[in-house]
């Protein structure tokens, strides 16, 4: 489990960034984290001991710090190093405009790293969860979720959100 210490967090004017985090480390253990289809960007030194300046996409850059860390993003998105395409949020919500599915395949892929049906998937093994901690008994979460069986729930949820339905019935959210 990790500690955290001298955590703060703000908004962001860039339209590439949610919010920006920043906190000191004092213990570490285990950093494993589900899937998320939200990109998150961790920049760590270690013991601060790690230099100005960093190698990424064959340029230096300048290690960010948590006031430009904004400027940063945009930075990399002008220089094509991190990817934006209105495309993906569209072709998961509606059919996409006159593309072939091979266009929108590279498309999802460029940007994302992962498939449509992999943004799907883990977008059911999300709503599965949160069934799950809302109390739904497994058997309804696997027909709520649309999964064809108890062991198709365990998988994606194992794969997806790195727990079992029964760990995650456990961890019930309180009203």
């Amino acid at each position: 489990m990790d500690l955290f210490c001298d955590y703060r967090e703000r908004g962001s004017d860039s339209p590439l960034v949610e919010r920006v985090q920043q906190a000191r480390v004092a213990f570490t253990g285990s950093t494993i984290r589900p899937a998320e289809i939200h990109w998150h960007m961790v920049l760590a030194r270690y013991r601060g001991e790690a230099s100005n300046s960093f190698w990424l996409h064959g340029s230096a850059w300048q290690f960010p710090d948590y006031e430009n860390v904004d400027t940063f993003v945009n930075r990399l998105a002008a220089e094509e190093v991190l990817v934006h395409d209105p495309l993906v949020i569209d072709a998961l919500h509606f059919p996409p405009p006159e593309l072939s599915p091979r266009t929108v395949r590279h498309r999802f892929l460029r940007a994302t790293g992962l498939t449509q049906g992999q943004i799907r998937q883990f977008e059911r093994a999300q709503r599965a969860a949160e069934l799950l901690q809302l109390g739904t008994s497994i058997l309804d979460t696997v027909f709520g979720a649309g999964y064809s069986d108890q062991p198709h729930l365990t998988r994606s949820l194992k794969r997806w959100i790195g727990h079992t339905p029964g760990q995650l019935s456990r961890m019930t959210v309180p009203e």
